[in-house]
């Protein structure tokens, strides 16, 4: 459900204007975490795999995302 609380917007990622964003959220918050990442060595190569894979989920199925109302910043 779409909708405010507390200092966050919380609403579906629009396709056009947000997947650039939450990839780019993913690679600073996630993908250095990750089982897989630290098994095989994060390195920029990995993390366009995993953008791939994200961006795929993301088209094929609703996502949202909670932003920062002040900052317009995707939050953790």
């Amino acid at each position: 459900m779409e909708g405010k609380w507390k200092s966050f917007v919380l609403k579906m990622i629009d396709i056009d204007t947000d997947i650039p964003r939450v990839l780019d959220h993913m690679r600073r918050n996630f993908y250095r975490d990750e089982p897989l990442s630290k098994l095989a060595g994060f390195d920029d190569d990995l993390a366009d795999d995993f953008d791939v894979s994200v961006e795929k989920v993301i088209r094929e199925g609703i996502s949202f995302i909670a932003v920062h109302e002040e900052t317009n910043k995707v939050c953790k």
